[in-house]
């Protein structure tokens, strides 16, 4: 690094978004440019003002704080991310003017860009300015990435130990954490269990462990001093918030947030489950066995939103302890198990499952699965062959309803529903 960039670095103000913001303003004065630096998920760190320079995607990026869809998926196309010196990057949108892209690194690491609109009339001067206050704005990301790791490590141990099934570890996270006041004291306490299925293999991938570790970074960023913990874990996070209740719970605001930002980076489902309490801190563990529940139910049963409250799910909290594993296919209802040995297994428990879904409604259930009702009453009257139940039983009804959900919360829906053993029925 440049003398001149590092000194650029300790005038432009404290080692916060207060002095990256300063960087930008100045570099955009001296060069009489609209100035914008971007995360590597090419999300809005910064912007100056204009200068009359911009075009319709820069307005709509600041105004927004982020960027269209299409742009970032062109952008990215375009690999960015192996950039170590300025490019020159063009757009196939109509309206939207050539960019120089400095990527910002310290350390061997990308994190971000500094972008300049570029009519042609850059000078070697002006992209060599750019270039050095990239450097100073990398040593500060990277400053600022290094203490976030190192506040997120300490508060992942102390919330793991606050969810602990050890009594003696709880303890002594709640004694360290009121003794370092690290965390408000309060009654309300809500938590968040954010997750996506794990691969088949159980691989964690490396773009999958970057997007979580932003996630859990932006989390931070966001709170309110004393009020967030954060832990990630291998597929998914863990978010703690303590203060006082208001009107739509905190998390839950936090948790949609962070699933719609890791389904836009990694391309996968997330989902996440949350709850909340009165009782303080020394009742985390119970929110977040809560937390754990509602979020497999989210994740499983497709009558859910991805984002769930322990309330919310209802009775199926009961179905949902039921870990992963708990029960093999042997153990479920002998009339779902027949139903499952026919060919069209899947179509037939589809339909049941709807039809239960929906309380017998069958105008309503014909709607959702789009055929006719005469194909609906068919299809139920092959069920009732199949199974020896009867819809009209509502024992019938509840074993069949729960033996569905069952398989679906333990994870063997779909081995289920393709046995190779099948039935010309």
């Amino acid at each position: 690094m440049s003398k001149r960039a590092w000194d650029r670095l300790h005038t432009a103000g404290p080692e916060d978004e207060a002095g990256l913001q300063e960087a930008v303003d100045a570099l955009a004065e001296r060069l009489q440019r609209s100035v914008a630096v971007d995360d590597p998920n090419i999300s809005l760190l910064a912007a100056s003002r204009h200068f009359g320079d911009e075009d319709e995607t820069r307005v709509r990026s600041v105004l927004g704080r982020d960027v269209d869809d299409e742009v970032r998926e062109l952008v990215q196309a375009q690999n960015v991310w192996q950039l170590t010196e300025p490019a020159r990057l063009t757009l196939p949108l109509p309206g939207v003017t050539p960019r120089l892209c400095v990527p910002i690194r310290c350390a061997g690491l990308l994190l971000g860009f500094l972008w300049l609109i570029d009519d042609g009339r850059l000078t070697e001067e002006q992209i060599a300015d750019s270039v050095e206050v990239a450097e100073a704005i990398g040593l500060r990301l990277y400053r600022r990435d290094v203490a976030l790791e190192r506040r997120r490590a300490r508060m992942e141990v102390l919330l793991r130990g606050l969810v602990s099934s050890d009594v003696a570890t709880r303890g002594d996270a709640l004694s360290e954490l009121r003794e370092d006041d690290l965390l408000r004291e309060a009654d309300h306490v809500e938590v968040a269990v954010i997750g996506c299925r794990p691969t088949a293999d159980g691989v964690v991938d490396r773009v999958l462990a970057t997007a979580l570790a932003h996630a859990a970074d932006q989390v931070l960023r966001r709170a309110p001093e004393r009020s967030t913990l954060v832990w990630v874990r291998r597929t998914g996070l863990v978010v703690l918030v303590v203060g006082e209740q208001v009107a739509g719970h905190q998390v839950e605001q936090v948790a949609a947030r962070v699933a719609a930002e890791l389904v836009r980076t990694t391309g996968d489902r997330w989902t996440a489950g949350t709850e909340s309490h009165d009782d303080g801190l020394v009742e985390a563990r119970k929110a977040y066995q809560h937390a754990v529940i509602a979020n497999r139910a989210a994740q499983h049963l497709p009558e859910f939103p991805d984002v769930v409250t322990w309330q919310g799910i209802g009775v199926y909290g009961l179905l949902a302890m039921l870990a992963p594993g708990d029960l093999d296919i042997s153990s479920y209802p002998v009339p779902l198990l027949r139903l499952a040995q026919h060919r069209g297994a899947r179509q037939l428990v589809e339909t049941a499952e709807t039809f239960l879904d929906l309380a017998g409604d069958v105008q309503r259930a014909a709607a959702e699965l789009h055929i006719h009702r005469a194909t609906l009453y068919q299809r139920l009257s092959r069920i009732e062959q199949l199974t020896g139940l009867s819809f009209a039983s509502g024992g019938d009804r509840l074993a069949l309803h729960l033996g569905i959900k069952i398989a679906r919360l333990a994870g063997t829906y779909d081995r289920l529903v393709t046995s190779p053993d099948r039935s010309s029925g």
